[in-house]
Parts: C-alpha cells; structure tokens; sequence
C-alpha cells in the first residue's frame, strides 16, 4: 500500500517511536535472554519499519518551533563541560595508542616535517598541536587528553556550523545536541589519537562543501581550493578518504548536471587536490596505505558475514567490549532513544524530492566499506559514519517533535534530550569508567598496569629527590611507550633539558627475577613489586630503585648508551624491531645484566617475528643468556616454554628445574615442572 501523502498537520507517532524505543533496548539490553532477544528484537524492528512505512510524514519546514541563540550557546557550553569532565581521572592510564601518539610528539622536534612521521603510516597533522601543548605544559595525563577533549569540543561548533550550511536552524540544532551529548562524540575525545582530528575534519569539510554549494557559480580559484580541501584529509589520517571521495562525486554531479555541463570548475579542483596529493605520493603514501590495508587484513569477499553484522550492531546495540578496544561497554554508540530516532529519520527519506535521501545512503554504505572489508572489529575504521547517523538521528528527532502540538513539542524536547544524555553519560562516566577500571578493560585497551604502578611511584620519588634516570625499555613484549611518555618531566635519560650527571637516584623498570643480581650490583636498591596480582607466568616485572654513587657511573653510562640504542618505532612490526635491535648489539656486549636483557628480548621477537610458530629458533636467541649472562628463573623458564613448543619436553623439564632452583623463582616453573614429570620421557 503506498504511503499516505505528506502533510504538516500534527498526527501521533507514538506508536511506532515507543515500539522502535522498547526492541532497541531489548537489543542493547536483553543478552541475559539469549538467543531470543535478538529474533524478538529484529522481527519487532522489522514489524514496526513496516507499520512505520504507512504513517504520513510532513513535508520539510522550519521546525515546530523557533530555537534561540542563546540556546545554542547553553548546548554549546556544556557540551565543552561534558569534554573536560574527569578528563585525568576516566582512563587512569594511556592505553597503546594514546602512548604511541604521545610518543611520537616528543619525538615529532627530531623528525622531518614531512606528510608522514619518520616511516610509519602515520600523518604529521594530528601532531602540531599535541607537540605545542607538550612543549608549553610537558607531558602529562591531563595534557595529553587534553588535546583531544579540546579537538572534540571544536568539533561541536563546526558541527553546528557545517549543519547549518545545508539545513535550517531546528534541525541542525538537533544535530548539535547529538555531537554535544552523544555517547560517540565523547567517547572518541577521550582517547589521544588522531581519530577525533578525523571527526573534527569531517564537519569542516562537509560545511565548506555546503558552503560552496550555495554560493552557486565561483571563481576557479574557490573550486582550486575545494581540491585542496578534499584531499586535505589524507594529511590526517587514511580514512578521510572516502569522505573525500564522497565529496568529490557530490561535486562532479553538479558540474556534469544537464543545465551546467560547467567542466571548468573540475579542472580546477583537480589541479587543488593534485597539489595536496604530490607531496603524500613523494612521502610514501601508497606505501603506507598498503600498510594500513594489511594491517586491517582486507579482504575482497568476506568469509563469513560475522565481522560485517558485527560493525552494525556495534552502532546500534553494541557487543562484546572484551574483544578489543574502541567498542561500546553498555549498549551500542546509539542508545535505544538515539538508535530510535534514527530508525524514524530513515523513514523520512522515502517521500523526499531532493537528493539528500541517495546521498546520505551512499555515505553509509561508503563509509562503513573500510570497515566491513577488513576479518576484525574496529569500529573506528568507520568512524566517518557517525555524520549520517547525526543527521538521520536528527531528521527522525525532528519528525518525532513535528507529531506532537505545538505547545507539547518543547517539553518533548528537553525530555529526550535529557533521556538520551543521561543514558550516554552513564555509558561514558560508569559503564566505561567501571570497565577501564577491571582487568579486562586494562587488557582490552592495552593497558599496563605494572607501568601505572611503576609511575605512582616514580612521581612520588622525583617529588622528594628530584630527576633521575628511569630505565623503561628493559623489558620483552609490547613496545609499550606509555610510562616513557609521562615520566619525561623528571627522567633525565630522556629530557634533553635535564643533565643525567646531576641525577641522585635510578630505576629500572625489569623483571622480578633479575632481583639477586642488581641487588649484589646495588646493595643499597629497594625492589617494588609491580605484578603481584596479575599471575604473570614469567614473574612479572619489579620496578628497582636504588641511589647513584660515583662507582655506579660506568655501568649506569653503559646502561644509557644500550637504552638510548634500542629505541625502535612502537609501531614497527616485530621483525623491523628485531633488526632494529641485532644493529645495535654491540651496545650490550660488556654488561652481564644488558646481556641478559638483549638475549630476551631478542628471543621473544624471534618468536614474534615467526608468527609465534619457530620456538627453536627462539631457544637458540636465549642459549647465549645462559653461558654469559646471569642465569635468571625467568630466561630459564622462557627457555623451556620454546623448548616443550618444540616438542622437547625432556629439555624443557631440566630448564624448568633449572628455574626452579635459582636464587629467586617467581616463575611458574614450579607448576610446569609438576606438569610435565609424568610426561617426559
């Protein structure tokens, strides 16, 4: 049956809103029901997408009421305050990336301006301000998620403004109501990587498409710079560019349009985007881009369609947050009021006359492509989705008033706005903050927790004595950076500013094992156990602090020359790493302790390096850390997992009684041991 024709006259929506509002919550909320909340929950949505379909829409006006400027500010303000609040004490530490980037601020003085930092995949862009602010304020908790809250708060504005250039004053205030108090707009402000600058690019560049978009004809000169505009992007992250694809074809369109045929302007624009684009292609754009498309493991048919699905239910009702980081802990991005409203705005597209339907159904599906290609869930890869998901949100917010009188439309209004607001501030400040704070959320996020507890105390001892020297890059495993970044102000290994010669103190950050022998090396050192309660099978890792006397300056030069040697790229996969590290070798030949660090982490890359599947290998790397190095519980015990991966249990059974008898064992070389006894041969 077709739809009845539009008309402006109020008529009842209630219906299908509080149906669509129940089977989103059932979707967000019901898993405790198993399998049945979702066939309950999607036939309802389905049902009601069909009841829906048989209801009028009116046709586009004003709004059912005219919005103040003063309100905007208010929205404005407080969604500057929603940014701000709990900004150092949300996420109690960095996880990887926001390290990494921190990181590579402190590093970005020693790089090249170029497009590309160094020879990663990463763009300078996102850099500028983080490395100004680290440079004026020092790095910090607050500073470094500073920068972000203030992007995602310019966001806003330019949100609003960019809204502004298409639609009118209503339904982008409703848009800015969204960016405001959306639980994605400030969950992706709360992490300091260069995400949030994409978010920020987008709404300038959509408002500057609309803005040159009505001014109709214009000089070549304003067509030379939407190129550059377009291709602009690409100097912040790689997936601005089908947001930019998206708005060269709206461009073309209607230059190709029958009563234009105006090519011109399209040479113009080519020739801006060409200039932009040069300097990415002599950077090693494309080379980046296939690193990027490999590390997302693209693919060109999707194997099953569990990935696909994933990415849309992660937008409307959310899933599992242990499986990795960036993910909605407590419903979708959309909560059940938002996820509603847009199920409504999709309903107003089907009696449009204009374009706006074909172009916001070609955004969603272009910008979730990046996503859905890929075999693993990571929705910030179709982060570009939440600006047609805004405006479908608000077109369907707007239609949802429009049904109500007038006098009741205003109450309405600030009812929802503040449902929809407390539901995302409860999922952002309680159901995430709560998660960050549990052991999954730690692993999820890359969170390390011995490097929190390692900079509690370190904070407290460069408040009593001043710098000192912190060793961080002792350690196997991830190339974490985190605890490198924050203690900066005061480590005197790292800050240029800061003589090491004048530090009174050190610390290493290592395992617990290695305790006996830095203990004879530094009698006066105190050991902090910073892995007591995370069951670590190797021991976990101490932090040993201990105070410099004049003997102590050779081994401590050593020590600074093979810490400032090993410094590879956190972001370098394992085998660029372990080459990184075989250069240097000769960095930690005089030293027992460097000897034993150098054979385990060189063995724990080239069992990465291998795809975790050489162990021989691996036991090879550690051979040497036996005969010349402090035979450590934790390098024999390492030594026997590769030998049992091998398939040599009767090896691995004496390395594990090995461990077991050395001055310390924090290892589980004990629990191994009873394991194999009856294995061996």
């Amino acid at each position: 049956m077709a739809p009845a024709p539009s008309s402006n006259k109020p008529f009842s929506l209630h219906g299908p809103f509080l149906s669509f509002l129940f089977f989103n919550s059932l979707l967000s909320f019901g898993s405790g029901l198993g399998p049945w909340h979702w066939i309950v929950g999607l036939s309802g949505l389905g049902l009601t997408c069909l009841w829906d379909g048989r209801r009028p829409i009116p046709a586009p006006g004003p709004g059912p009421f005219h919005i103040p400027g003063w309100a905007v500010m208010v929205v404005l303000i407080l969604g500057l305050a929603f940014r701000f609040f709990r900004l150092d004490s949300l996420s109690v530490w960095p996880c990887y990336d926001d390290a990494l980037w921190g990181w590579m601020a402190l590093k970005f003085h020693e790089a090249a301006v170029w497009p590309l930092f160094l020879d990663s995949n990463f763009p300078t862009t996102h850099l500028w301000g983080l490395d100004l602010l680290f440079r004026t304020a020092g790095p910090s908790l607050f500073s470094l998620w500073a920068y972000p809250a203030f992007l995602s708060a310019l966001t806003v504005g330019i949100g609003y403004w960019a809204a502004r250039q298409f639609f009118p004053p209503f339904l982008s205030f409703l848009a800015c109501l969204f960016l405001s108090f959306g639980f994605w707009p400030l969950f992706i402000g709360r992490f300091a990587d260069q995400m949030v600058s994409v978010s920020l690019w987008e709404c300038a560049y959509f408002g500057l498409l609309g803005l040159y978009i009505r001014k109709g004809a214009l000089s070549g000169w304003a067509a030379f710079g939407m190129g550059m505009a377009t291709v602009s992007g690409l100097y912040i992250f790689i997936s601005c560019g089908p947001i930019g694809f998206l708005g060269a074809c709206t461009l073309f369109v209607i230059w190709s349009a029958p009563k234009r045929r105006d090519l011109g302007p399209a040479l113009w624009f080519l020739g801006g985007a060409l200039v932009l684009f040069l300097p990415l292609l002599l950077a090693g754009w494309m080379e980046a881009w296939r690193t990027y498309t490999q590390a997302g493991a693209w693919h060109s048919p999707h194997p099953d369609l569990s990935i696909p699905l994933s990415y849309l239910t992660t937008l409307f009702w959310g899933t599992d947050p242990a499986q990795g980081p960036y993910r909605p802990v407590w419903g979708g991005f959309l909560d059940p009021v938002l996820s509603s409203f847009v199920l409504l705005g999709i309903g107003t597209l089907r009696t449009r006359k204009d374009s706006l339907g074909l172009w916001t159904l070609c955004a969603l599906v272009l910008f979730l492509l990046p996503g859905m290609a890929t075999d693993s869930l990571e929705p910030f890869r179709v982060l570009p989705v939440l600006a047609p998901l805004g405006l479908l949100g608000a077109l369907g917010w707007e239609r949802w008033l429009t049904s109500f009188p007038e006098k009741r439309a205003l109450a309405a209004l600030i009812l929802s706005a503040l449902a929809f607001a407390a539901l995302d501030q409860y999922h952002l400040q309680t159901a995430y903050g709560g998660f960050c704070r549990r052991p999954e959320g730690w692993k999820a996020y890359s969170r390390s927790p011995e490097r929190s507890r390692a900079f509690e105390r370190l904070t407290a001892l460069a408040a009593q004595k001043g710098p000192g020297l912190v060793f961080t890059r002792f350690m196997p495993g991830l190339c974490d950076v985190s605890l490198e970044v924050l203690d900066r102000p005061f480590n005197a290994l790292e800050n240029p500013r800061l003589d090491p010669a004048q530090s009174s103190w050190a610390a290493v950050l290592a395992n617990v094992n290695y305790r006996p022998f830095l203990l004879r090396r530094f009698p006066k050192g105190k050991a902090y156990a910073l892995s007591q309660d995370l069951d670590r099978p190797d021991g976990g890792s101490m932090l040993w602090v201990f105070p410099v006397e004049e003997r102590d300056r050779p081994a401590l030069q050593r020590w600074m020359e093979a810490s400032q040697a090993d410094s590879p790229h956190p972001q370098w996969d394992p085998p660029y790493q372990l080459r990184a590290l075989l250069e240097v070798r000769s960095a930690f030949e005089e030293d027992p302790f460097l000897r034993a660090v150098y054979a385990e982490k060189s063995a724990d890359l080239v069992f990465r390096s291998s795809g975790f599947r050489d162990p021989r290998s691996a036991r090879e790397a550690l051979d040497r850390a036996m005969t010349e190095a402090f035979p450590a519980a934790n390098l024999l015990w390492r030594r026997g997992v590769y030998e049992e991966l091998a398939g040599d249990s009767r090896s691995a059974l004496r390395d594990y009684a090995a461990a077991h008898r050395a001055p310390l064992d924090l290892t589980h070389a004990a629990l191994d041991l009873a394991r194999l006894k009856g294995v061996a041969p």
